[in-house]
């Protein structure tokens, strides 16, 4: 077979030679069958024709017969009658050309003998009539005749039977040569069939076999790790599986130096161990970290390097996995070759096939150290924590107190066994009933203080002030939060709103009937002023004025804290804003010679006048203040995005960064000589903060320390 088909069409090969020899043969049987069957049909052919022909002989000379003897002796009628040659003809020739028709030479014969009949009926006829007429005489003058037309009749018959009987007499001897043909034929394609097929077998096998005997050798040398042999050709399966197998062996063999690379180069010891506890096999990395060469170890059980009081335990270890025909881990010391111990994490798989377990040794003595130092770190700051002067407590992510210290729960009265594991929202609720949960700490004291309640053990409520942060810890995330009883600065700040409400009201009327006496003294009603009294009277009316604004920011920030401040909100524009507030600080304005820029274009506003004037001036005011002499102040306005904003841009010293936050809350300034140089309260802008907020908008600061600021509020724009 050609080596290079494949082995699907040598199989088919195999299948197909033998198959296509058996049809040939098959088709020579079939001729000579045919031909057997041929000369078969040819023989009683034949003798049906032999048979036809000798009635005709026979009815031709009764005929004759007839004739002769009704003129010899007057009885011939009845034989005549007998071998009637007409009806004679008519019952035996057809049968005759049936038979003859394909034989065109013996079909001339009798279609002669027919002719030579039918003339010869005539010339009997005459003889007959003679013989009746002219007795014997008459008869012996035509027996000539009669014998020339008995010879021409027989001559006939005799072309046709003589071929008949040679096909009589050769017929039988060919049938049985055609047998004898058929019986070698079959020997012969049986013969032919075993040898074609033999031989194909023979060198089917030779080739598979011999090439799969190479695929057997390759595995078995692959096994022991000897080279394969070269390589198969040919394009077939078996070489295609050859070239396969090679390219999984230099898989196998990359993968086997890759393991050993790693297993050399590996910083731990890998080894394995026999059912007792025996080294079989270790990695270089044994010198390094037990301090002994790997063949000082082969042979030895491992009990020999492990800590005495480590034994036990690491013999139970062992005995477990194996028992248990899984892998897990354990720790022990082990004792190096200089006498000192190290900490070995051991991950060990028992394998029953190979009686054995397989073992990798990670150096954990460096971890071990370090976990100690945690402990020892969680300690120290579990004193700082507990000896902290706030309340401390941490809650996983599903809200559940995991931890509390001392301030905790001596401030609450709780332990950390009452509350271990509860969720945050029995502890914590704010002052609207609701519970404090894990939303409720993102939303409002995730990173910022905020202010709630918290309910102790006996039901009473203490105000607190809660922060969280988000944590990492070895459990995954938490919420660590300090909690900070608040209840003196709820009573402080009550006390100073009872100042403040006592001396806003009882300052606030003398106040006005000393504004209105003034008011009445500047005019002359009691008589006319010096220029020093005038200078005096302005003087005492600025004081008079600071300390009405005062109580008014005052009365202001205790509405808004009370929830009361008014804000009639109505359709208004900015120069209904802005000129009256520029009215409001002009004096202030000229006493420093500043310059105001106003803004050009008027914008509708939705809002309340009144409060916004108040912003407005409280804003001017402020800018005036700490702008320089001489210096420009910008005030302008824009429309965007369904809100109008409002800038007011000085030229003043500028606030820092960390103050841009604080400024805008009560009695909050820059710098503590404001309120004594620059004469203010630290309530203006707390109060336009509250005012703006109430009308829906934001206030706010863009500034940097020694580059002025800029005050900025946005507010709804007119529908």
């Amino acid at each position: 077979m050609q080596p290079g088909l494949k082995l699907s069409q040598k199989v088919f090969f195999l299948v197909a030679v033998p198959l296509c020899v058996q049809l040939t043969f098959v088709s020579m049987l079939g001729k000579l069958l045919d031909e057997t069957e041929r000369e078969r049909e040819k023989e009683v052919r034949a003798r049906e024709i032999i048979h036809h022909v000798n009635q005709i002989h026979r009815l031709i000379i009764g005929y004759i017969a007839g004739v002769t003897a009704e003129g010899l002796i007057g009885t011939g009628r009845k034989m005549e009658a007998t071998y009637s040659l007409r009806e004679g003809f008519e019952r035996e020739v057809p049968p005759l050309e049936r038979l003859l028709k394909d034989n065109p030479q013996e079909m001339n014969h009798l279609r002669e003998l027919q002719r030579k009949a039918g003339c010869s009926a005539e010339k009997l006829k005459q003889v007959k009539r003679m013989f009746k007429q002219g007795g014997d005489l008459a008869l012996a003058s035509e027996l000539p005749a009669l014998k020339l037309i008995l010879r021409d009749l027989i001559t006939e018959l005799e072309a046709i039977l003589s071929v008949e009987r040679e096909i009589e007499k050769t017929s039988p001897q060919t049938q049985s040569e055609l047998r004898e043909k058929t019986k070698m034929l079959l020997y012969s394609l049986v013969g032919v069939t075993i040898v074609v097929s033999f031989l194909l077998v023979v060198n089917f096998n030779k080739e598979v076999t011999s090439r799969l005997a190479i695929l057997m050798d390759n595995s078995v040398r692959l096994g022991r790790g000897q080279p394969l042999n070269p390589p198969l050709s040919g394009n077939d399966e078996l070489s295609h599986l050859d070239r396969v197998f090679k390219e999984m062996a230099n898989a196998l063999n990359a993968a086997a130096r890759k393991e050993r690379a790693f297993v050399e180069n590996a910083a731990d010891v890998i080894f394995s161990l026999d059912r007792d506890g025996n080294f079989t096999k270790l990695s270089p990395a044994a010198k390094p970290m037990f301090g002994f060469e790997p063949a000082e170890l082969v042979g030895k059980n491992c009990l020999e390097i492990v800590l005495k009081s480590d034994a036990e335990a690491t013999v139970n270890a062992l005995k477990d996995i194996r028992e248990g025909n899984k892998s897990s881990e354990f720790e022990s010391r082990i004792t190096r070759a200089d006498g000192s111990d190290i900490n070995i994490l051991w991950s060990v798989q028992w394998s029953d096939p190979d009686d054995s377990f397989f073992c990798v040794a990670h150096d954990i003595t460096e971890r071990k150290a370090a976990e100690q130092v945690i402990k020892e770190a969680e300690t120290r700051l579990r004193q700082i924590l507990e000896s902290l002067p706030v309340g401390l407590m941490m809650v996983d992510l599903d809200g559940k107190v995991v931890l509390s210290n001392r301030t905790f729960e001596e401030v609450f009265g709780y332990k950390l066994a009452d509350i271990e594991g509860k969720t945050i929202d029995s502890i914590l609720t704010d002052s609207r009933a609701r519970k404090v949960n894990l939303a409720y700490i993102t939303e409002n004291a995730l990173g910022r203080a905020h202010e709630c309640l918290a309910e102790r053990p006996d039901g009473t409520e203490v105000p607190v002030e809660i922060s969280f942060r988000e944590i990492e810890t070895l459990d995954g995330k938490r919420l660590i939060g300090l909690i900070l009883d608040i209840t003196d600065r709820h009573e402080i700040e009550l006390m100073k709103a009872q100042f403040v409400q006592m001396v806003s009201h009882d300052l606030r009327t003398p106040l006005t009937s000393v504004q209105s006496y003034l008011d009445l003294l500047g005019r002359g009603v009691y008589g006319q002023l010096s220029d020093a009294g005038t200078q005096k009277l302005g003087l005492l009316n600025k004081s008079v004025d600071r300390l009405v604004n005062m109580i008014r920011d005052l009365l202001d920030i205790d509405r808004w804290e009370a929830g009361h401040l008014k804000i009639a909100v109505g359709d208004t524009s900015l120069n209904a804003i802005v000129e009256p507030s520029l009215e409001a600080v002009n004096s202030h304005r000229e006493v420093k010679k500043v310059t105001i820029n106003a803004p050009k274009e008027d914008l509708q506003i939705r809002g309340d006048s009144e409060r916004l004037v108040q912003v407005v001036i409280n804003l001017l005011h402020n800018a005036i203040k700490f702008s320089p002499e001489k210096g420009t102040i910008d005030l302008t306005a824009k429309k965007e995005n369904g809100f109008v904003e409002i800038d007011i841009k000085d030229e003043g010293p500028g606030i820092p960064a960390d103050l841009q936050k604080t400024i805008f809350e009560r009695f909050k300034q820059v710098s503590d000589t404001d309120a004594t140089v620059k004469k203010g309260t630290g309530l203006g802008l707390a109060i336009s903060k509250a005012i703006v907020e109430a009308h829906g908008g934001t206030i706010g600061v863009n500034s940097e320390d020694g580059k002025g600021s800029t005050f900025w509020f946005k507010l709804p724009a007119d529908s």
